[in-house]
């Protein structure tokens, strides 16, 4: 008797899409100063999950702050150090 895997589509963990996110903008090395290549890279990684983000830069530090399709308030935020991703 064989035995059945049942794949199930299960939607990533904020954390998870916040990790992706960060390796998502170290792959490609040092990037150029324009914040709408790290939005590409970042929006690569949310755009199959209930999560839409907003990303500015502060000085040398990328803020990308999270909200839930579901919701208006803002979720969580990831805030990258200049000592990840040298802008």
């Amino acid at each position: 008797m064989r035995k059945r895997r049942m794949s199930m589509n299960v939607e990533p963990t904020l954390e998870v899409i916040k990790a992706a996110i960060i390796a998502a903008i170290s792959d490609f090395g040092k990037p150029d100063s324009s914040l709408q290549y790290i939005r590409d890279a970042i929006w690569k990684v949310v755009k199959d999950s209930d999560y839409r983000t907003w990303t500015s830069r502060e000085g040398n530090v990328l803020r990308v702050e999270f909200t839930h399709c579901a919701q208006k308030q803002i979720d969580s935020e990831l805030v990258i150090p200049d000592l990840v991703i040298n802008l």
